[in-house]
């Protein structure tokens, strides 16, 4: 009897996992279509600006980043990622240790990147945590200051590691 029961079990499991299967391979021509949206997400993330994020209004409006400190936060960008590919480039080809004090440069030049967006940054984490409604101008801003911290984040770890 509990036999039974045990193969009434599997043959009920095997049923939904066959079920299930055969609802996963209709989805995969609803799948094929992802990377035509994953495309457009992509092209979006350019300088264009999107609608943004509806939610609660906010206390405050949000900062604005105008187009000189944009273009001045770009030139330390490629500053930035110069020192540090320079610093990568030496150490690969045998020139010696990582030269911590050009990493340390490239911190230093990615950090005035970084603080030209210190008021967006500081906005934009109060409106996650309140769940305000933010423009979309918001994301081009935040785009950059992540590329300079993902370029910052990179030259730290290696610099401290002596």
């Amino acid at each position: 009897m509990i036999l039974a029961g045990g193969v009434m079990v599997v043959i009920i499991a095997v049923a939904i996992f066959a079920l299930g299967g055969k609802g996963d391979q209709n989805d995969q021509g609803s799948n094929n279509q992802e990377p035509a949206k994953k495309a457009t997400a992509a092209s979006r993330e350019s300088n264009t600006p999107s609608t943004g994020k509806a939610g609660k209004k906010p206390d405050r409006p949000a900062p604005t980043v105008d187009a000189a400190q944009m273009a001045l936060a770009r030139k330390y960008l490629k500053e930035g990622k110069a020192l540090y590919n320079k610093a990568m480039a030496d150490y690969k080809a045998g020139n010696g240790p990582i030269n911590h004090a050009k990493l340390q440069d490239c911190k230093a030049v990615l950090d005035k990147g970084r603080h030209i967006f210190d008021d967006v940054t500081l906005w934009d984490e109060e409106a996650t945590m309140e769940d305000w409604a933010y423009p979309g101008h918001l994301d081009v801003s935040l785009k950059l200051w992540g590329d300079l911290s993902k370029v910052y984040a990179k030259a730290h770890k290696i610099s401290r590691a002596k």
